[in-house]
């Protein structure tokens, strides 16, 4: 029990998103909160101006397999906090969240305007993987 505790003191930022998303998950789950009401969807966003989406997203998880598996992945790259320190890694961490979500959106705008794939409409993304 020690070690765990000393590698969640190792890696802050790694423990508090991991954390922050477990919990999000939790309350999502106890309240039976249905996708469409937290996940990024390009028309809820762009059209309706919910940009609140664009952070909600990526938190949020709604099945115990996704907050697990993503879980996981978070948890097994928290040596990239130890290696490059706390405040980087936060820094490029937060970096990626913001370029991941506007390449989503723009990728979004592009399928649906210039390729016409009107099905894009009804796609919603949630999920710290993106």
């Amino acid at each position: 029990m020690q070690n765990i505790a000393a590698e969640l003191g190792e890696t802050p930022f790694t423990t508090a998103t991991g954390g922050f998303c477990i919990l999000v998950w939790f309350v999502l789950w106890t309240r039976q909160t249905g996708v469409q009401n937290v996940a990024f969807n390009y028309p809820r966003v762009v059209e309706h101006g919910e940009y609140w989406r664009l952070l909600t997203s990526v938190y949020s998880h709604l099945s115990t397999a996704h907050i697990v598996s993503n879980m996981v992945s978070l948890w097994n790259l928290r040596v990239i906090e130890v290696l490059i320190g706390t405040l980087e890694y936060m820094r490029l961490t937060l970096m990626l969240v913001v370029l991941s979500t506007l390449f989503e959106t723009l990728a979004y705008h592009v399928m649906l305007h210039r390729l016409g794939h009107g099905a894009i409409r009804n796609t919603w993304v949630l999920g710290y993987s993106g």
